[in-house]
């Protein structure tokens, strides 16, 4: 993989690009919604549950990432990965059931989200807050790895394709083994 790769080449390596994968997930998820509603004892049905869904996460991220608005890709990559890997408990915390094969990628993402969602959170010393984890996961990555020591030191890059290009990729592979752990291959 490089960096010099179209955005649709990108995309087009992953689940993201897939409409019958992206719809099973979609369905999937509003599904736990519905059922969280109920419990509740809230009234919903399928287009009163909010305006997040997979659908419409997966459209944005393509919108904003061909008009060159990265950290808005990278910001609905993170609102789709807590979408989905957080909906099961219906919470903001990662899922219980997820799968140990995956949740180091989740957590890569975890961080990143904490970075787009909480811009203004400053480190108070090293390795305790979000930028420094995601930089030293991203590191793990021989391609990403010179890219790493750069963002440490200037967050404007944030902003920059390639953390969403490097958010995609996470997505991918932990969106992949979430699409296994929960069946969504077998449906199809």
């Amino acid at each position: 993989m490089s960096f010099t790769r179209s955005w649709d080449a990108e995309l087009g390596a992953t689940w993201l690009d897939d409409p019958s994968l992206v719809s099973a997930l979609d369905v999937w998820v509003r599904r736990r919604m519905l059922e969280h509603h109920r419990r509740a004892a809230r009234p919903a049905q399928q287009d009163s549950l909010g305006p997040w869904t997979v659908d419409g996460l997966v459209s944005e991220i393509r919108r904003h990432a061909h008009s060159g608005h990265w950290s808005w890709a990278t910001t609905a990559i993170c609102f789709l990965q807590e979408l989905l890997f957080c909906i099961d408990d219906g919470a903001v915390e990662l899922s219980r059931h997820l799968a140990t094969s995956f949740v180091d990628e989740v957590l890569t993402l975890r961080y990143l989200r904490n970075v787009i969602a909480h811009p203004a959170r400053m480190p108070v010393v090293v390795g305790e807050n979000a930028v420094d984890e995601l930089c030293f996961r991203m590191d793990r990555d021989p391609e990403f790895a010179q890219f790493a020591a750069e963002l440490i030191g200037n967050w404007s890059l944030f902003g920059d394709r390639r953390v969403t290009v490097f958010a995609l990729r996470r997505l991918n592979t932990a969106g992949r083994g979430y699409i296994r752990q929960l069946g969504l291959l077998a449906q199809r």
